[in-house]
C-alpha cells in the first residue's frame, strides 16, 4: 500500500545537526533513507562507525512512543529510545534517535527462509500478551503519561460511522448489507469484544516485528499505541498477507499462537479469538479507504479481506 505521510526529505546538514542535538560529539558519516512504511520518515545514519535509527514524526506530536519504549524496556525486546525532541529550529517536526536492530522484518525473514518460522511464534505471541496484561478502565488514545486522554467508538458504532461516510460508498451492495446485518445481530461478539481494555502496540504488523541474526524477536514503531479490545493488534496481525506468504499460514500457527500468549496472560483468549480478532479489523480496514479517491487495490484487498470473514 502507498503511504499515508508523505515522506520527510532531509539533507546531511539536518541530519547531522539532529543528530548532535542528541550527542554533540557524534560525527555523521552517512544517512539512508528507508522508504518502507506509511506514516514516519525514517533514515539509518552512521556516526562514528555506529548505527542509529533516525526517525521523523509527521503527525501526533506528543512522545506516546518514547513512553512505550522506557514501559516496556525490560519486560519485552524492544529497541532503546536514546532520544527524543519536539520540532525544533532544524526541522519543524518531533523525531527520535533509536537504537538501530540489525535483522529483517518479519515479512523479509519468511520470504528467505520460504517457510513460516514457528520457532519465532512463540516469542511474538508472548511479547503481544505482555504489553495487553495493562489494563484500561476505557478505550482511548494515549498521552504521553500513558494514560486514556480522548475516548472513541466501540467496534460497532466505528464500522456503522464507516458505512455511512465514504467508506461504505467504495463498498459493493451486497457487502455492505451484510456488514449492517452483523452489527444488527451479533450482540454476542460485540460484548465479548468490548468486554475489556488493555495497552495495544497499535499497528501490529508484520512490518513492525524485527527479527535479528540471533533469531530474537523485537517489537517496533509505537508511535500508534492505544487503549483497547487486544483483539486490535491480533487481527492486525492475523489480516491476509500478500499470497506467497499467506500460503504459509495454517492452523498449527494460529495454535502455537494461542498457546504461546495464553502462557502468560493475565486474561486468556476464549475460544473464538480468531472470530473476534477478525471482526475488530473491519472498522480498521475501513478506514483506509475512507476518501474521497482510495487506491483501487486498497479496495479490491480489502472487499476480499471482508468477505473472508463472512466466510
Amino acid at each position: 500500500m502507498e503511504r499515508l505521510h508523505r515522506f520527510v526529505e532531509i539533507n546531511f546538514s539536518t541530519a547531522e545537526t539532529m543528530l548532535t542535538e542528541f550527542d554533540s560529539t557524534l560525527e555523521l558519516e552517512s544517512m539512508l533513507p528507508i522508504h518502507e512504511g506509511m506514516s514516519t520518515s525514517n533514515y539509518i545514519v552512521t556516526a562514528n562507525e555506529k548505527k542509529y535509527l533516525l526517525k521523523i514524526y509527521t503527525e501526533r506530536s506528543t512522545n506516546t512512543e518514547s513512553s512505550m519504549y522506557a514501559f516496556l524496556h525490560g519486560s519485552i525486546s524492544v529497541p532503546s529510545l536514546l532520544y527524543f525532541s519536539h520540532a525544533s529550529s532544524s526541522i519543524p517536526y518531533s523525531f527520535a534517535i533509536i537504537e538501530y536492530i540489525e535483522g529483517t522484518t518479519l515479512n523479509e525473514y519468511i520470504r528467505s527462509k520460504k517457510k513460516y518460522p514457528m520457532e519465532l511464534i512463540p516469542q511474538i505471541a508472548r511479547a503481544l500478551a505482555t504489553i495487553h496484561n495493562k489494563c484500561y478502565a476505557r478505550r482511548g488514545l494515549l498521552d504521553a503519561e500513558l494514560q486514556v486522554q480522548e475516548t472513541f467508538q466501540a467496534v460497532r458504532q466505528q464500522i456503522a460511522s464507516l458505512l455511512s461516510d465514504k467508506a461504505g460508498g467504495h463498498l459493493p451492495g451486497v457487502l455492505r448489507c451484510k456488514l449492517y446485518d452483523f452489527i444488527r445481530n451479533r450482540d454476542d461478539l460485540f460484548q465479548a469484544i468490548e468486554s475489556s481494555y488493555v495497552l495495544s502496540h497499535g499497528d501490529f504488523s508484520y512490518s513492525n516485528i524485527m527479527i535479528d541474526h540471533n533469531e530474537k524477536v523485537y517489537l517496533i514503531d509505537f508511535e500508534y499505541s492505544l487503549a483497547t479490545n487486544r483483539f486490535h493488534d491480533i487481527g492486525h496481525f492475523f489480516r491476509r498477507k500478500a499470497d506467497d506468504v499467506e500460503i504459509l499460514i495454517d492452523q498449527t500457527v494460529y495454535n502455537s499462537f494461542f498457546e504461546a500468549y495464553n502462557s502468560v496472560s493475565n486474561n486468556p483468549l476464549p475460544y473464538n479469538w480468531i472470530q473476534l480478532s477478525k471482526a475488530v479489523d473491519i472498522p480498521a480496514m475501513l478506514a483506509l479507504i475512507n476518501t474521497d479517491n482510495p487506491q483501487q487495490e486498497w479496495i479490491s484487498d480489502i472487499v476480499q479481506d471482508i468477505n473472508t470473514f463472512f466466510k
